[in-house]
């Protein structure tokens, strides 16, 4: 396969999407950005802008003579990144990363069995990786690459989404605080990006999953604590406890609910079952983070 030069980021103004876009530019790709029609948002100065209606016509406007299509779109515009497959087959693109950056889309069992109302949630992910990989195999100048990692550890540090907030100096640790689980960090991420499109032979139509590091909720805390010099207020529960709580908040469309089941799945005591991520780590030349490094980042020290 030939290299890889030419690479547009579709959702750049996003959590992911701007750590990813500023990583490609830092790596030397021509990047451009696809937007929505009247999108006001901000861009990098040097990187090309195109605006899409989503019709076939502005797509393929716009992924004319890229190499590269990365997604990065939120939960909500999965399901729409058939439209965006298409038109990369149609107009030549070589490589197609969709937007998952989740634990294990590509075998949910685990997240089925334990916390049915997450992998409902989750099922677009799958749904797109089938798709990818049909597509892939009737077109053989179309490949994909789908990239993997436990829950994003800066991005929930931030929003408390897990129970801890840097900015609010608060956790609610979950049973004993001790289950070790592995994490992955937005920039880690996007270096997988990065390695992933420079690399192009060795990851076609590959799901990869990465991480940065394992860690606990009590090993977290404590880090928290030395970085910011701050004691935080703890709150200490019971997995049954939150368990019930998260369905309860989720079953009423309250957001916060859905990182309560995602705590029930990692860290109920003996059995975490977020331990097996990270494989493709060394193939794609990703360092391994660390955790008082990243936290000292998200409290802007």
């Amino acid at each position: 396969m030939s290299s890889i030069k030419n690479v547009i980021v579709v959702g750049a103004n996003g959590n992911i999407g701007s750590i990813v876009t500023q990583h490609l530019l830092s790596a030397n790709f021509n990047v451009s950005i696809l937007t929505r029609e009247n999108s006001t948002s901000t861009t990098p100065p040097n990187a090309q802008v195109f605006q899409t209606d989503y019709s076939e016509a502005s797509l393929a406007s716009a992924f004319k003579g890229q190499d590269a299509v990365v997604s990065t779109v939120g939960v909500l515009g999965k399901p729409t990144q058939t439209k965006l497959i298409d038109a990369a087959i149609a107009s030549g693109v070589k490589r197609f990363i969709p937007s998952d950056f989740a634990y294990k889309s590509n075998d949910m069992s685990d997240i089925e069995r334990v916390i049915p109302l997450v992998y409902q949630r989750l099922t677009p992910n799958k749904t797109i990786l089938d798709y990818l990989e049909a597509k892939a195999a009737q077109h053989p100048n179309f490949t994909w690459t789908a990239i993997g990692g436990g829950p994003l550890f800066d991005w929930t540090l931030k929003t408390g989404f897990l129970g801890t907030s840097i900015p609010n100096h608060t956790s609610t640790i979950l049973d004993s605080g001790n289950e070790s689980y592995a994490t992955v960090t937005i920039p880690q991420l996007a270096r997988a990006v990065v390695s992933t499109l420079s690399a192009p032979e060795k990851t076609a139509n590959k799901y990869l999953t990465v991480t940065s590091f394992s860690t606990t909720q009590n090993e977290i805390l404590a880090a928290a604590e030395k970085v910011t010099g701050q004691k935080f207020a703890v709150k200490r529960v019971g997995a049954q406890e939150w368990h019930r709580e998260g369905l309860e908040q989720f079953g009423k469309g309250d957001f916060r609910g859905l990182g309560k089941l995602w705590g029930y799945f990692f860290w109920r005591d003996g059995e975490g079952l977020v331990k097996d991520v990270g494989d493709d780590n060394g193939m794609l030349g990703l360092p391994r983070e660390d955790l008082e490094s990243v936290i000292r980042e998200v409290a802007g020290l």
